[in-house]
């Protein structure tokens, strides 16, 4: 039993166990990432002989963190297939994978659908979502004027640039990085709403469609009046939209009656406090500690 990177030849394998372990969260998404985000320099893989017996995924991320610019690593798809779990085989993965990253990023960060798994390897559920529910008894029908569904990538960094100012935690999004999350959407049924003034974006939501609501992944705006408009536009025909955002936009303020729940998002690993507390001198000795230091609301939002 090694630790590999994994060759050409897994790659088929790999992708029938997504498709065998996440089909209820699939729709589409797995093809789109084997086609464009797979790269096996960075799948690690627990082998013997010929068999996967447990694997995951880094993508390598720039994370603005109090102010500064610190490497993070982000872990996804760690799958054991049925035959082998219970046999100590991902604990020996995330052992020696973490080890590694340790050397090679301040911070790591993974979504799971059990946190509490992760939390013996050094993870702390650090981060919530609200999700909100908005019905179209709510919120008036305002004007649809500057709404449109045909977008440019290459628009939203800039925007997305400026409506993380007020956050920490976050990812720098680089050149490419729409291109592909737009494409990703696409695969999975999902579409791109944007609202501009006078040619200049005030707002973006992705979101997918559900036969009686629209369900809201991930919604920029620059002012309330801009985030009502593009949830006005959404509700027009349907009966419910719900609204995944940040713990701390109070966004149940400006949509009286509306109900908002809180779900786990992400978990965060400090991968070594000496070098941290040196970088940002303090003396942290937990990742809430650390990931609050500066007293900014956080935003991860990224999936992957």
């Amino acid at each position: 039993m090694k630790l590999y990177r994994a060759s050409a030849t897994d790659k088929a394998i790999l992708y029938k166990q997504w498709k065998d372990a996440f089909a209820h969260d699939d729709g589409g998404s797995i093809d789109y990432y084997f086609n464009t985000y797979y790269d096996p320099t960075e799948c690690y893989l627990l082998k013997e002989g010929e068999s996967i017996l447990s694997s995951l995924h880094v993508h390598r991320h720039t994370m603005v963190l109090h102010g500064k610019r610190i490497s993070a690593s982000y872990i996804v798809g760690v799958l054991t297939p049925m035959e082998y779990r219970r046999k100590g085989y991902m604990k020996h993965l995330m052992d020696e994978v973490l080890d590694m990253l340790s050397h090679q990023d301040l911070v790591t960060v993974l979504q799971g659908y059990n946190p509490e798994l992760y939390e013996p390897f050094g993870f702390e559920k650090i981060y919530r979502r609200k999700k909100i529910m908005v019905d179209n008894t709510m919120i008036p029908v305002l004007s649809s004027q500057g709404i449109s569904y045909t977008v440019d990538p290459k628009e939203f960094q800039s925007f997305y640039r400026e409506f993380t100012k007020h956050f920490t935690g976050y990812f720098l999004r680089e050149q490419g990085y729409y291109e592909k999350r737009f494409g990703e959407l696409k695969a999975e049924g999902g579409k791109v709403l944007v609202l501009k003034e006078d040619g200049v974006v005030k707002g973006y939501c992705m979101f997918s469609i559900q036969p009686k609501s629209i369900d809201i992944d991930e919604i920029l705006y620059v002012d309330a009046l801009s985030c009502l408009k593009m949830i006005s536009t959404l509700l027009n025909g349907k009966e419910k939209v719900f609204l995944h955002v940040s713990e701390h936009e109070e966004l149940t303020r400006i949509l009286p009656g509306s109900s908002a729940n809180l779900e786990e998002y992400m978990s965060v690993r400090i991968n070594d406090f000496d070098l941290f507390n040196k970088l940002y001198d303090t003396r942290v000795s937990s990742a809430h500690q650390a990931m609050a230091l500066s007293g900014k609301p956080l935003w991860i939002h990224d999936s992957q």
